[in-house]
């Protein structure tokens, strides 16, 4: 009885993969990728579900970039500052992750840390398995070896410019996603106002 009610929950997965697959180009994609468990907890499913919904939220290219309008007064930008920041969510993901790819690509020093600080931490989860790291007549474990490459990135990422690229990221978020916001009217203000 346990693994037919097993196999009738696997179906009705896969039956509903195969509607999110005509409707999302990118969920088929998405689901391509093969976790090491079908499990929704896992950090991996979470992260998956987590694209998906933005994903699913994404408002159509002509409709952010609606033709611009200033407000009339403080109190109508921050109306739609409000408005346009829960409606355009997943559109600003889009352009602070646009903004941080370029920070990376215009600063090469700190791209060829970030990639040497990942090597390090791969080679020292491939020590896992292999086991301790003999150099110079000492042994050091896998943990050592990630402990010493975080002690190794700081001064790095700090020669790198990581700080001012953060601030630098943090700041063009804030203005592309705050201008854009207090600059595209609500729609029907006007109905709004006049029932009022």
């Amino acid at each position: 009885m346990m693994s037919e009610t097993k196999s009738t929950s696997a179906a009705v997965e896969t039956e509903g993969d195969s509607t999110t697959n005509t409707k999302n180009p990118i969920s088929g994609l998405i689901s391509s990728f093969k976790t090491k468990s079908n499990d929704e907890t896992s950090t991996i499913g979470k992260a998956k579900s987590l694209v998906m919904q933005q994903y699913n939220q994404v408002v159509p290219i002509k409709e952010f970039l609606h033709k611009p309008a200033p407000p009339a007064n403080f109190s109508e930008a921050t109306k739609r500052v409000f408005h346009n920041t829960s409606k355009f969510k997943a559109n600003y993901v889009i352009l602070s992750v646009a903004l941080g790819a370029y920070a990376l690509l215009s600063n090469p020093m700190l791209l060829i840390s970030l990639l040497l600080i990942y090597a390090g931490i791969l080679f020292a989860d491939s020590r896992e398995e292999k086991g301790d790291l003999v150099l110079f007549g000492k042994s050091y474990s896998p943990r050592d070896l990630k402990y010493g490459t975080i002690i190794a990135a700081v001064p790095l990422l700090y020669l790198a410019g990581a700080t001012s690229a953060l601030f630098w990221l943090i700041g063009a978020s804030l203005f592309a996603v705050l201008a854009h916001a207090s600059l595209t009217p609500i729609p029907n203000v006007d109905n709004i106002q006049d029932k009022a």
